[in-house]
C-alpha cells in the first residue's frame, strides 16, 4: 500500500505569480515611456535611465548591506517604480534629486515596511515626495508623463497599458475606471457651476489623472482587496483630486490623493470586508 501524501493548499497552481504581474506592468509602461520620448528627447531618456540605476542601487544596497538578506531585484519592482516616478517628474529634475527620490522610494516606501507587499504607500509616491521636497527641485513644473506636449497621445498610450493589463488580468477595471468617471463627473459640474474650470476630458486627460489611475492607484499592497471596496477607493481619489485642483493644487492633486487614500486603505477592507465562507 502506498503512503499517502499530505500538502498544504493550493494543490493546483494557476500560474499566477509576482515576476508575471510585475514584468507584465513594466510591458504596459513601455508605450508610455516611448511616447515620453517622443515628448521630451533625449532629457527623458537622461530621466528614465537616472531614476532606473539609482532605484536598483538603492534596492541592492539597502537588502544586502542594511537588512542582510538576498537582494530582491529579480522580481522587477524597483523597476516598475523607477519608471512610475521618473513619469511623474519634471523632465529637467537635476541628477542629485532624483538619486535621493530613488532611494526615498525604496527605503522608505518599500524596504522599511519590510519588502514587496508590506508597503503601506505607493513606493513611487514617496520617491516623487523626497524628489519635490530637496531644495532646487522643480516642484512647480508639469511631470514628465502628464503628456503637456501631446496629452491625447499620451491619453492613448496609457490606455493602451491599461487594456494590456487588463487583458492580462493583472489588473481589474474597477479602480482606474471609477477614478476616470468620478473625475469627469465632478469636474463637469463644477465646470457648470463655474465655467473658469478646465473641461472635465482635458483634465482627464492631461492632467496625471490617467497615469495614476492605472498605474499607480491599481498597486496591488496600497489599495483594497474587495470589489465594492476598489470603487469606493477609486471614487475616494477622484474627488480628493478634484477638490484639490479647484482650490489650487493642479500639480500634485493625484499624487496627493492617491497618498491619502493608500493610508486609509485598512479602513476601506474593514469596511468591505467579505463575509467567511459558509457564514450568513
Amino acid at each position: 500500500m502506498s503512503e499517502l501524501k499530505m500538502s498544504l493548499s493550493p494543490h493546483l497552481h494557476g500560474g499566477d505569480c509576482i515576476k508575471r504581474n510585475t514584468y507584465g506592468v513594466i510591458f504596459a509602461l513601455v508605450p508610455a515611456l516611448l511616447m515620453a520620448v517622443f515628448s521630451y528627447g533625449l532629457n527623458a531618456i537622461y530621466l528614465g535611465c537616472y531614476s532606473l540605476a539609482s532605484c536598483l542601487l538603492a534596492e541592492w544596497l539597502i537588502t544586502r548591506y542594511l537588512m542582510r538578506r538576498p537582494c530582491s531585484l529579480a522580481d522587477g519592482t524597483a523597476v516598475i517604480t523607477a519608471f512610475v516616478m521618473a513619469l511623474c517628474l519634471p523632465v529637467r529634475t537635476p541628477f542629485w534629486t532624483v538619486v535621493l527620490g530613488a532611494f526615498g522610494a525604496i527605503g522608505l516606501g518599500k524596504l522599511v515596511y519590510g519588502g514587496v507587499g508590506r508597503n503601506s504607500v505607493n513606493p513611487a509616491i514617496v520617491g516623487v515626495c523626497v524628489t519635490l521636497l530637496c531644495p532646487g527641485s522643480l516642484v512647480l513644473s508639469p511631470g514628465m508623463g502628464y503628456g503637456v506636449k501631446s496629452p491625447y497621445l499620451f491619453a492613448f498610450a496609457i490606455i493602451a497599458g491599461l487594456a494590456f493589463m487588463l487583458w492580462k488580468r493583472i489588473i481589474t477595471w474597477h479602480i482606474p475606471l471609477s477614478i476616470i468617471l468620478t473625475s469627469i463627473v465632478l469636474a463637469g459640474v463644477t465646470a457648470v457651476v463655474d465655467p473658469a474650470y478646465a473641461d472635465p476630458f482635458n483634465l482627464v486627460l492631461g492632467g496625471g489623472t490617467l497615469l495614476g489611475a492605472v498605474f499607480m492607484a491599481t498597486d496591488y499592497t496600497t489599495s483594497p482587496m474587495s470589489r465594492p471596496g476598489k470603487i469606493v477607493y477609486g471614487i475616494a481619489i477622484a474627488a480628493i483630486a478634484v477638490m484639490l485642483r479647484i482650490h489650487g493644487e493642479e500639480r500634485n492633486a493625484m499624487l496627493i490623493a492617491i497618498f491619502a487614500m493608500n493610508i486609509l486603505t485598512p479602513i476601506v477592507d474593514r469596511i468591505f470586508k467579505p463575509r467567511r465562507y459558509g457564514k450568513a
